[in-house]
């Protein structure tokens, strides 16, 4: 396991998927929300991999697109053929250097085009779509979301595309 996993050993870690199986708990794979830590794509998809042994059925790759991750389009037909879905983000289009908020600018841009890419490429049914949204500054959750799912129609996306990426 990851020496940040908070996971001491692979016992540990293996008796903690049971339970989430066991559960039908979503397990996600970075840790975000407690310490801003996150997974790299070979941890991830050793995470995926440990939890899918255990009988871990619900397993979703946060970030996928971000830098603290920042999966390639093979690592995400990985982790999907694993059955993990991946998060897309609409927080991503708005970072990078030219972002409106400062503490945005220091991230890499998430370009539309490429979060289309990657749905076309790794398939639409393995996505999960979120926005990262909320804070002071930025759109609403709902106006970030309905942005989002408007840019990547004009990318290319079709309406069966962006409505599959829910299941």
């Amino acid at each position: 396991m990851p020496a940040h996993s908070g996971v001491e050993s692979r016992g540990e870690a293996n008796g903690l998927f049971a339970n989430l199986a066991k559960s039908h708990v979503i397990f996600f794979s970075s840790e975000h929300a407690r310490r801003h830590l996150h997974l790299s794509p070979s941890e991830a998809l050793a995470v995926i991999a440990a939890g899918r042994d255990a009988g871990v059925d619900r397993l979703v790759v946060t970030h996928a697109q971000f830098e603290v991750v920042n999966m390639s389009f093979d690592e995400m037909k990985n982790a999907a053929s694993m059955g993990a879905k991946l998060e897309l983000c609409a927080m991503g289009v708005l970072m990078g250097p030219e972002a409106h908020l400062a503490w945005m600018r220091n991230w890499r841009r998430v370009k539309v085009e490429e979060t289309a890419a990657a749905v076309k490429e790794v398939g639409a049914q393995n996505f999960i779509l979120a926005t990262d949204l909320g804070q002071t500054g930025n759109p609403s959750p709902a106006d970030g979301l309905q942005l989002f799912v408007t840019d990547l129609m004009k990318a290319g996306l079709s309406k069966d595309q962006i409505t599959t990426t829910r299941e």
